[in-house]
């Protein structure tokens, strides 16, 4: 059976801007020329965002920063989904590992870089995820990375950033705008409506190899999916 936790409300999204170079922007410690805007309920250019002017300088970078408890996980999920709404939805974006915010600490602007491994050396939670489009409920398969830390770590932290540029430290040449360029904003956790508000939906099936087999393999067993096996041959997982 699926299980859904909704991210906690102090996510949100930082914003760098006011630097004259693509590395100044990009590789930002957030100690100026940042902002992070916590307790947001939607905004149409906050979220994974990369913005630059005709010649591809003056860049803005926007990233996503959401927290979820999983202090009640304790076996990493055979499947898990990051659900988010789009208010734009142009560009396309990857999930990371981040290391803010808490449950209880709202983000600020120093998060901007608090990604694992640093802007050089990324943990991607999910592979890349093609523009779905505005106004729209996005799909975001978490990978096995981020499965795993589910199970280890008692807060999820994921921060959402532009793919082809941002995540790629690719320096834009010409100008990216938003509303159509390189722009995809949230509804956040305190969106009054909770269907639009960020969430992760799991499931946890039977985790382990049989003959052989790797279980991230294995669909079902004669006919039963995987994610309702308790057991085989009366051993449980």
């Amino acid at each position: 059976m699926a299980t859904t936790i909704y991210a906690a409300n102090t996510d949100g999204p930082v914003h760098n801007y006011g630097e004259a170079t693509w590395n100044a922007a990009h590789d930002s410690d957030g100690s100026s020329g940042t902002t992070a805007y916590p307790n947001v309920d939607v905004h149409p250019y906050y979220g994974a965002t990369v913005t630059a002017d005709a010649s591809g300088a003056n860049p803005d970078i926007y990233r996503a920063f959401f927290a979820f408890d999983t202090s009640g996980i304790s076996v990493a999920p055979s499947s898990a989904i990051l659900y988010v709404y789009t208010s734009q939805g142009a560009g396309d974006i990857i999930a990371v590992k981040a290391t803010a915010p808490d449950l209880s600490t709202d983000i600020v602007a120093a998060d901007f870089n608090n990604l694992d491994g640093g802007v050089d050396s990324l943990t991607a939670y999910s592979a890349e995820i093609t523009t779905q489009g505005a106004n729209s409920l996005w799909s975001i398969t978490l990978n096995a990375a981020a499965r795993s830390d589910m199970a280890s770590l008692s807060v999820l932290k994921i921060c959402l950033m532009n793919h082809d540029y941002d995540y790629l430290d690719v320096a834009p040449t010409t100008a990216i705008g938003t509303a159509g360029g390189e722009d995809v904003g949230f509804h956040w956790s305190e969106y009054a409506d909770a269907a639009r508000r960020p969430r992760v939906t799991y499931e946890v099936g039977y985790g382990q190899n049989v003959l052989g087999v790797s279980a991230d393999n294995i669909n079902n067993v004669n006919g039963v999916l995987r994610a309702n096996i308790l057991g085989v041959l009366g051993v449980e997982d």
